[in-house]
């Protein structure tokens, strides 16, 4: 029977258990003088619904069917190609076939999943890719049975996608959200910045003329066009030089917070 790493399984019913063989070990019944026999691990696979076509060999045994997909070229044994059903074996599992287990099909009665099972078929998806003789075996009721299966795989292949979609859609809800979140985050940073520049800003109406800072030193006349000039009014009478310069310094100090503003 030639079987291979690749594609699905569900067609074949897989089993590894602990035997004796049917001959001793020759060595080791050798130089013992007597009959030797090694618990071996042999591996049973058996398409479902045939229970005429069958094999059996040693776990360990190398298939001269079945090379490594690692491109390592070696045959590989019966234990390495159906690693998951060894590995169920191993820890004391019944991994029977990978799939829907006929329990869970609701159309199916009790009699019926023994039925089942006697023939090797103990998944929904062996059931419904039954085909030929193998489908015939299950005597009438058969092919409406097989009809179900795919049905009920059918109904929950989409209902799996309609799951999937539906937390796609909510992580997408979550992310959009999430932009909007940043978004108004940035444009309230952004309106806060720019208030913020605008009280800094510079006025736009600059004061006219560059002025020294030290006022005593301007000339009588020089310090009355200046007043007059920031105030809008002649100064009156003949103040002292020092008052002048005080209210010359007042004067564009008050001119300067209005253009500020």
């Amino acid at each position: 029977m030639a079987m291979s790493l690749q594609g699905d399984t569900s067609h074949l019913f897989i089993e590894f258990k602990a035997g004796v063989p049917d001959e001793p070990n020759p060595q080791k019944s050798k130089e013992a003088g007597r009959p030797i026999f090694d618990n071996v691990e042999f591996c049973s696979v058996q398409h479902v619904g045939d229970q005429k076509t069958w094999f059996v060999a040693p776990a360990e045994e190398r298939s001269i069917y079945i090379r490594d997909r690692g491109g390592s070229g070696r045959y590989v044994t019966y234990a390495e190609n159906f690693f998951e059903h060894y590995k169920a074996f191993k820890e004391g599992q019944a991994r029977a076939q990978s799939g829907t287990p006929v329990e869970e099909l609701p159309f199916l009665s009790a009699a019926k999943r023994a039925e089942l099972k006697a023939l090797n078929i103990h998944t929904a998806e062996a059931l419904a890719q039954l085909d030929g003789t193998p489908l015939t075996r299950l005597g009438m009721g058969g092919r409406e049975m097989k009809n179900q299966a795919q049905t009920y795989l059918d109904r929950a292949k989409e209902g799996a996608i309609d799951a999937k979609l539906a937390a796609q859609n909510a992580r997408l809800e979550e992310e959009l959200a999430a932009m909007r979140a940043q978004l108004a985050a940035f444009k309230q940073f952004t309106t806060v910045t720019e208030k913020k520049a605008a009280r800094e800003e510079k006025p736009v109406e600059q004061i006219s003329g560059d002025f020294p800072p030290d006022l005593a030193d301007w000339s009588t006349d020089d310090l009355r066009s200046l007043i007059k000039e920031r105030t809008g009014t002649a100064v009156r009478g003949r103040p002292a030089h020092d008052t002048l310069v005080r209210m010359a310094q007042e004067a564009t100090a008050v001119s300067e917070v209005r253009y500020g503003d």
